[in-house]
């Protein structure tokens, strides 16, 4: 037997159980370790990245790679597009200004679907943890959003 699933924050927890109810990829940053904006975009390789837990591990992404970054800084939230992530802006028990992303690759996941998780985050958020929440939708006709935390 493996060891027990830890739990991280109630944050945490929800979009972990949303991930694997809906097979979407979730995650989630302290968004005051962040400076500007973050993108969602493909790496030069100049971007530092350091995993969580290691933060004395600078690393460059791949050229090409999908990354979250901050693009003032080159400093990269999660690599592999959500796979990796960085040790500056993990989350922990006392964060209280959280960025969730939920990824769903259209048309493999539908609109509907990707809709439906994003919901049934917000009410567990609610329930589990308060605070102001709002959703964003990102597509190829809304590649942007601006809002403050």
């Amino acid at each position: 037997m493996g060891k027990p699933v830890r739990s991280i924050s109630p944050a945490v927890d929800a979009f972990n159980l949303i991930s694997i109810r809906h097979v979407i990829p979730c995650d989630g940053d302290d968004m005051d370790s962040v400076e500007g904006d973050v993108t969602l975009g493909r790496a030069v390789s100049d971007e530092t990245f350091a995993p969580i837990f290691k933060p004395e591990e600078i690393e460059h992404p791949d050229p090409g790679e999908v990354i979250y970054v901050n693009r003032k800084t080159k400093r990269v939230l999660c690599r592999r597009w959500n796979w990796r992530n960085a040790d500056f802006s993990k989350l922990a028990p006392e964060t209280r200004n959280l960025g969730i992303n939920v990824d769903g690759m259209m048309p493999a996941i539908g609109r509907e679907e990707i809709e439906k998780a994003a919901e049934s985050l917000k009410e567990l958020l609610l329930r589990f943890c308060g605070g102001k929440i709002s959703i964003h939708y990102l597509d190829a006709t809304n590649p942007a959003v601006e809002f403050q935390f």
